[in-house]
């Protein structure tokens, strides 16, 4: 949260900006981060922010905003983990309902299943964009979610229901299950990179041969698979050290896995990695891999790129309109371990290996500078409400 701007010479009134999301974990604060720097720069008034959990740890403290917490905690019952989750919606709803100088709420990570927000916002008569962070259906599908008929009504009623729908691009209108909402479909993201923190320190050939995993532990980023892949990988590279970084609620099993696999002596876990210590970690790395089964943008891999770690990433989401194969990183047909295993080694022996990272940095530093981000975002504010 270090770049700051504003667009200077605008004098046009502009509407005011809030945001909600549903109560989030710390891998949400860095995507919302971004966001609220935009909403800072093309807000009309100081914007508002409903957050929860470690959200409102991090921006409570943040005075160009307003930021107001809802608190969140999940249970194993289902009944009680449906009556904590109407209760939390309920909540933002008042919450809402008490925030009067916001023109336009901006439904942000696990904003495509708050109905009763979304529902509060219309009748109060506020505009409403729905921005998809990810696909709440496509989550369901890959972790096996018993509540995968519910998630696709929520997020047709709360698309229903909204001005406006922001995806990262246009090929995941299909992949979210949005065909039917295309004409109000607009193309923009939160994504920037800040260059003075994330950037080239340490060249590839000084690197340790370390290959890694950073992300969260849930079943949606392939975590599992990166693990049942390790063997293969470290058979075949000798001189290669795996470092795995995260928390989640894998995080037993994976260290169950490790031992299973009795690979405990070349694997380390590492932990969450705060984000102002991920540049240090990605400028130590010589691959990286995100073997995810659903994604949007992942910022992590734009991260890696601005510090010129050779990504190996699955073909989801935004990840093949950015990402070409063998030019400015490594694409997999699909993260099955031995796919991850053979696509690894393919990018860790490759003999033009730092002119690839060299071309993935220099795309990210072309693409996704604070002032593009903002500029997509002012754009589709500007289409839907004619400021």
């Amino acid at each position: 949260m270090s770049i700051q701007k504003s667009l200077a010479g605008d004098t046009t009134e502009r509407d005011t900006i809030g945001v909600l999301t549903f109560p989030i974990v710390q891998a949400g604060t860095i995507p919302l981060s971004h966001l609220m720097e935009i909403a800072c720069s093309i807000s009309g008034g100081p914007p508002s922010l409903i957050t929860g959990n470690d959200g409102y740890t991090v921006f409570s403290s943040d005075k160009r905003f307003r930021t107001f917490g809802v608190s969140h905690e999940e249970a194993k019952s289902p009944v009680i983990r449906i009556l904590g989750y109407l209760t939390t919606q309920v909540k933002i709803s008042l919450r809402m309902v008490r925030i009067r100088n916001v023109d336009i709420w901006i439904f942000f990570i696990g904003g495509d299943l708050l109905l009763l927000p979304m529902l509060t916002a219309r009748l109060l008569r506020k505009k409403v964009l729905l921005m998809f962070a990810g696909s709440a259906i496509e989550k369901s599908r890959t972790s096996g979610g018993r509540f995968g008929q519910t998630i696709r009504v929520l997020t047709f009623l709360t698309s229903t229901l909204s001005n406006g729908i922001v995806l990262y691009a246009r090929c995941l209108v299909g992949e979210y299950h949005m065909n039917r909402f295309a004409s109000k479909v607009h193309i923009a993201h939160e994504h920037y990179i800040d260059f003075q923190t994330f950037h080239l320190e340490t060249p590839l050939e000084q690197r340790e041969p370390l290959i890694a995993f950073i992300g969260r532990f849930s079943e949606e980023k392939g975590v599992k698979n990166f693990v049942q892949a390790a063997p293969a990988i470290l058979e075949t590279l000798p001189e290669a050290r795996i470092l795995i970084g995260g928390s989640g609620p894998l995080e037993d099993e994976i260290q169950r896995q490790i031992s299973a696999l009795n690979i405990q002596d070349r694997v380390r876990i590492e932990g969450w990695i705060p984000h102002e210590k991920l540049p240090e970690y990605l400028n130590r790395i010589r691959v990286i891999a995100l073997p995810s089964y659903t994604e949007g943008l992942p910022n992590l891999m734009l991260e890696a790129m601005a510090c010129g770690t050779p990504v190996v990433v699955n073909a989801v989401g935004v990840i093949p309109e950015i990402v070409q194969d063998g030019l400015n990183g490594f694409i997999m047909k699909d993260n099955s371990p031995a796919c991850i295993a053979l696509n690894v080694i393919r990018a860790f022996r490759h003999p033009d290996l730092e002119r690839i990272a060299f071309r993935g940095r220099q795309h990210v530093e072309t693409e996704f500078g604070f002032e593009a981000a903002v500029e997509k975002c002012s754009r589709v504010l500007e289409k839907m409400c004619g400021q």
